[in-house]
């Protein structure tokens, strides 16, 4: 076959081959990547690579075919000649139609091969969409389902080769696209569009690799895009492969394929986009508005301006400037810039380092208080921003107030609920019952809030250790205050107990971070507001309660009080009372134990007598009060009947003597004083029979006897 190709059909040729190529090693480059790297943006990324794979295979069948058209039609062009000059040596005149063979071939396969590959990436890609992939449209941003092991590991190696192969890749395209423009070679815009569509999703990924180290959804999301982009283009395919049928077919010439993607075409050929946007300008104003010197001057000084503006973003991102209270470390390929071995960090300040994305600062304040409120809400904070000079009732529901509830002890209800499962004649507390006791605790719920402030101690801790360190504060700050408080009761956590609850609690929460080296320091930690819930009534219940508490307290105190003052009373004070009693109450063990005549039982009889009566060798004073005053009156009591019978003892010791001296003498004494006594009694004479007695009283005469007498 004689040599037919002119130089721009050899280039289209070479073209094809190269993209064929250039496809075929991004598929398997991006595949090497995604499974060295662990990574599913990048596996993405290859899938939608591969779909330039058989676009491009068939787009070389198509030119090495036209390649043997053009050899053909050079063949028939020479034997016309020869025919013409009548150097023919053929006998019969034949038809040159017989002789286009490769030209049929090449309708044949423009006919067939075409649509046929168009239909099977159509219903790969769209069938595809839910075949192979790890998780669903309404889970990729799930946490549980894209887990962080499964990101990209080393994500910035990996983002130098999403920016190569993108660059190979649009830099293919370009070419492609400056030859589509003539227009026998028009067909290799399929190509140059799913090749700059390979370059757009390297740079998304890229994209998502460099700042996924700052949002865990970045890389997620480019591949919900990656995905949505297959599913599309898709669709389109299937839709230019049925719109095809209609179309007008004009004998001799090969159309746009189906695979040819129109909105990958708007990316890769913004000039028509351009053009159209231009005449449509044009139309609107009446004139030519792109021939006018300053839309020239604009188009002309396009790329200057670009280039000075990147420029200028280098010179930008090349100067660090860290404020006074913050500290910076600088990364420089990802990794920490060191010092001597030491992480090199830098205080505030201006300072120099390579240009973004060589060298990247991350910062912390180290001098400056943060803060959270555990319990926030940004709802409730916007609704308490609106009602800032409201007052706050606990009693009534204030949802803009920032809180959480917490669950607290009860210890008297669970006293109580004890107490009363276990009073006799309960079914469950009988001998041998087989329910095992209820072991079940009362608790109370509280809604808290806890302002929490810290200090950066060490940079580097708190920016490497854990990726979002407020977060992982907030969530232990939640798990140390709900221990807490569960062993507390509400009473001590709104009263007076709430300072040494707050001293516990920082340091329980310090304790805490230094544990999970976040390099922080808390300045302050402690519950702004306790109260129980206002819903439902709960608080208004409980201010009851409150009240019937304030009752109950202010009888015991009352009680007290009349004890301490019948106490006082007694004993003078409460502390001899109270010695007194427990002298008693020992003196009473003892009697139980042992006789009355044992040892024991006289040193406790001493000791209350000591109590009560005093011991001036032992430093006991007397005791006062009532009981001392009644003592005091027995004694005397007792003094008085003791002087009475001595005065009547010596009386009768000195009648016996007056009778042994002179029994007759004292007879008649006595009988004399007798006689004496007998006129002031009234004396009754009684004759006749003693069984029949008849008084008569004319004149009632005072009794003359002394009933109140010794005598």
């Amino acid at each position: 076959m004689a040599e037919s190709l002119t130089p721009a059909d050899r280039r289209a040729l070479t073209t094809v081959w190269v993209g064929l190529l250039i496809q075929l090693v991004t598929v398997a480059g991006l595949a090497l990547v995604a499974s060295n790297f662990g990574s599913p943006l990048m596996a993405g990324a290859a899938r939608f690579a591969g779909i330039g794979v058989p676009i491009w295979f068939a787009l070389l069948l198509i030119f090495r075919q036209r390649r043997r058209v053009l050899a053909e039609q050079l063949e028939a062009a020479e034997l016309r000649r020869a025919r013409a000059a009548g150097d023919d040596p053929a006998l019969f005149e034949v038809d040159e139609e017989e002789f286009m063979i490769e030209r049929r071939k090449l309708e044949t396969l423009a006919r067939w091969a075409l649509p046929i590959v168009t239909a099977l990436l159509s219903v790969a890609l769209i069938a595809g969409n839910w075949i192979g992939w790890s998780w669903e449209y309404s889970t990729v941003f799930d946490r549980q389902v894209f887990r962080a092991e499964e990101r990209t590991v080393q994500p910035f190696l990996v983002w130098w080769f999403a920016i190569g192969i993108g660059l190979v890749c649009f830099l293919m395209a370009r070419y492609a696209i400056g030859l589509a423009r003539m227009k026998e070679y028009r067909l290799i815009r399929a190509g140059a569009a799913i090749s700059t569509g390979t370059a757009l999703v390297c740079a998304m990924a890229a994209v998502a690799l460099m700042v996924g180290k700052y949002s865990a959804t970045c890389e997620p999301l480019g591949m919900y895009v990656i995905r949505l982009m297959c599913l599309l283009i898709g669709i389109e395919f299937l839709g230019n492969f049925i719109a095809d049928f209609y179309r007008p077919r004009i004998p001799g010439t090969i159309r746009r394929p189906a695979f040819d993607s129109r909105m990958l075409g708007l990316i890769s050929e913004p000039g028509g986009i351009a053009r159209s946007i231009a005449d449509a300008i044009n139309y609107q104003f009446g004139f030519e508005v792109s021939k006018t010197w300053f839309y020239q001057l604009l188009q002309s000084a396009l790329l200057p301006l670009a280039a000075l503006t990147v420029l200028v973003i280098v010179i930008l991102t090349s100067v660090l400037m860290v404020d006074a209270d913050e500290q910076a470390i600088i990364e420089r390929f990802g990794r920490k810039v060191t010092v001597d071995g030491r992480v090199k960090v830098l205080d505030a300040g201006m300072h120099f380092k390579f240009p973004w994305p060589i060298d990247v600062a991350r910062r912390a304040p180290v001098k400056r208080l943060s803060g959270m409120l555990i319990g926030e809400d940004l709802e409730a904070v916007r609704r308490k921003d609106e009602t800032a000079n409201d007052a706050i009732l606990w009693t009534e529901t204030h949802e803009f107030q920032a809180e959480m509830m917490l669950i607290v002890a009860a210890t008297d209800l669970a006293d109580l609920s004890i107490h009363a499962r276990s009073l006799p004649g309960d079914p469950a507390d009988g001998e041998g019952s087989p329910q095992a006791p209820d072991r079940s605790v009362a608790v109370s719920l509280a809604m808290a809030s806890m302002p929490i402030e810290f200090r950066v101690r060490d940079v580097e801790k708190f920016l490497y250790n854990y990726a979002n360190p407020p977060v992982l504060i907030e969530s232990v700050a939640n798990r140390v205050l709900t221990n807490n408080a569960a062993g507390i009761d509400l009473e001590t956590l709104m009263g007076t107990g709430r300072q040494a609850f707050n001293e516990k609690l920082r340091a329980d929460l310090q304790r805490e971070l230094d544990a999970l080296e976040l390099g922080v320091e808390l300045v302050f930690c402690g519950l702004q507001s306790v109260h129980p819930p206002a819903v439902e009534e709960v608080a208004s219940t409980y201010q009851d309660v409150i009240a019937a508490e304030g009752g109950k307290n202010a009888a015991i105190h009352a009680a007290e009080g009349r004890a301490e003052a019948i106490l006082t009373a007694v004993a003078g004070n409460r502390s001899r009372a109270d010695g007194l009693y427990r002298a008693i109450q020992e003196r009473q063990a003892i009697r139980e134990r042992f006789s009355p005549e044992s040892k024991e039982f006289a040193e406790a009889q001493k000791r209350v007598d000591d109590l009560l009566l005093g011991n001036p060798e032992a430093g006991i004073q007397p005791l006062s009060g009532t009981t001392a005053a009644r003592i005091a009156e027995a004694r005397a009591s007792a003094a008085r009947a003791i002087s009475r019978e001595r005065a009547k003892l010596a009386v009768f010791a000195g009648e016996v003597a007056a009778y042994e001296a002179a029994p007759g003498l004292y007879m008649q004494r006595k009988q004399l004083e007798l006689y004496n006594e007998l006129d002031r009694i009234r004396k009754y004479l009684i004759i006749g029979d003693s069984n029949k007695v008849i008084i008569e009283y004319e004149n009632v005469e005072p009794t003359q006897i002394d009933l109140s007498s010794d005598g």
